[in-house]
């Protein structure tokens, strides 16, 4: 996944969400992991049941459920195995 913000510039982050590690503590989940791209930096994610209605808004969505449709095939069989 890449990630850009106005305030990055020209520039991206880049993010591998296999190698993020997810715990609970309490009633949060925490996500911890290292962007790649441009330079390697550790950042930490607390998720609340507050964010769970605003993932669930991204992951049905149209648009998202016709790219996860269309590519469906390679990325889902190369993550089984």
């Amino acid at each position: 996944m890449r990630f850009w913000s106005e305030g990055l510039g020209k520039s991206e982050i880049a993010l591998d969400f296999a190698t993020v590690n997810v715990t609970r503590e309490g009633n949060k989940a925490l996500a911890k992991g290292v962007f790649l791209e441009p330079e390697p930096w550790e950042f930490q994610m607390t998720l609340t049941k507050a964010d769970i209605k605003g993932f669930l808004h991204v992951i049905f969505s149209a648009a998202m459920l016709r790219y996860i449709f269309r590519n469906l095939g390679t990325g889902l069989f190369r993550w089984i195995r």
